[in-house]
């Protein structure tokens, strides 16, 4: 479920706050119920589990948030997330580092129609 942030007085938004009016997080710990139509409210007074687009998880307090539930809200504001790009190719040197490589287009049908094999993990983004 994803959440927009929004409600934070502008004497609050200059602390060192991890989020700001207008971000969208993803809700971690939520109740099942909000996943049904028309789901009501988020919970009162509560501190809500949550994830940047990036990855890094913070918590935002259920009246600094608003559970996005149209889906066409949703769609429009995903479209504006930030994207990865790889711009050279890393090898890693062990086992906890990701490597990752830049492939042309024709190196897509390769690996598209080709047989897969799994060694390690990689990060492929296509170009």
């Amino acid at each position: 479920l994803w959440l927009m942030i929004e409600n934070i007085p502008e004497t609050q938004q200059s602390l060192t706050l991890e989020f700001k009016n207008g971000d969208i997080v993803r809700w971690l710990n939520y109740d099942p119920k909000y996943l049904e139509p028309n789901p009501g409210p988020l919970p009162d007074d509560e501190l809500l589990e949550c994830e940047t687009w990036s990855g890094e998880c913070l918590v935002v307090p259920s009246e600094n948030a608003r559970l996005i539930s149209s889906k066409l809200e949703l769609a429009q504001l995903l479209q504006h997330r930030p994207r990865a790009v790889v711009v050279e190719a890393f090898v890693g040197t062990s086992s906890e580092e990701l490597s990752v490589k830049v492939i042309s287009n024709a190196e897509i049908s390769a690996v598209l129609f080709g047989p897969i094999v799994i060694q390690n993990i990689y990060l492929t983004y296509f170009i």
